[in-house]
């Protein structure tokens, strides 16, 4: 099932109206979380190297915070 439809059929709106299966993404754009990719299953122990790429978006996609 979709992600958007599962949220919408746990949650309203303040008003008490249903949610759009769209809200969450919409409600989220630009603000989304951590994100990872494994790229070798296995287990990752205590003293194990382990390398994080930080992901810098592109100039294009920057939001401007200013209201």
């Amino acid at each position: 099932l979709d992600m958007g439809k599962q949220l919408a059929g746990k949650y309203q709106r303040r008003d008490g109206k249903p949610l759009e299966p769209t809200a969450f993404s919409k409600a989220a754009k630009l603000s989304r979380g951590v994100v990872g990719v494994v790229e070798v299953a296995g287990v990752i122990s205590e003293g194990d190297p382990v390398t994080v790429d930080v992901y810098s978006p592109p100039v294009w996609l920057a939001r401007s915070d200013a209201s």
